[in-house]
């Protein structure tokens, strides 16, 4: 659940709006999972990359201030290298060919 809606009552309202007829809460995270790794794609093809996956200098000098990370400062290396491993790039942050292939996206990439 996240801002007091379920991913059941989002599915319910896409396709009350759109008129599509997705069957289960699953179909509309793989819907964000492939327009995720297409707008990657755009950007891998206009030479965006691993270099470009920044966050401000702020977030990677200063330690937070509270919460349970207090006192930590930011690994970026790290956090982009789980990143793209779960999301199934490889260390440059290029979908896999088994991503593509589990998307459905491989005539697409080219």
């Amino acid at each position: 659940m996240k801002f007091g809606i379920t991913l059941k009552e989002v599915l319910q309202m896409v396709n009350a709006c759109t008129g599509f007829e997705y069957k289960n809460p699953r179909e509309l995270e793989r819907v964000g999972e492939r327009i995720t790794v297409l707008a990657r794609l755009f950007n891998t093809r206009e030479s965006f990359s691993a270099k470009d996956d920044i966050l401000p200098k702020r977030a990677l000098a200063e330690p937070l201030s509270s919460g349970p990370a207090k006192g930590h400062v930011m690994e970026l290396d790290k956090l982009r290298s789980e990143y793209y491993h779960l999301m199934g790039w490889d260390e440059n942050g290029i979908p896999t060919e088994k991503r593509l292939v589990e998307l459905g996206l491989t005539e697409i990439a080219g």
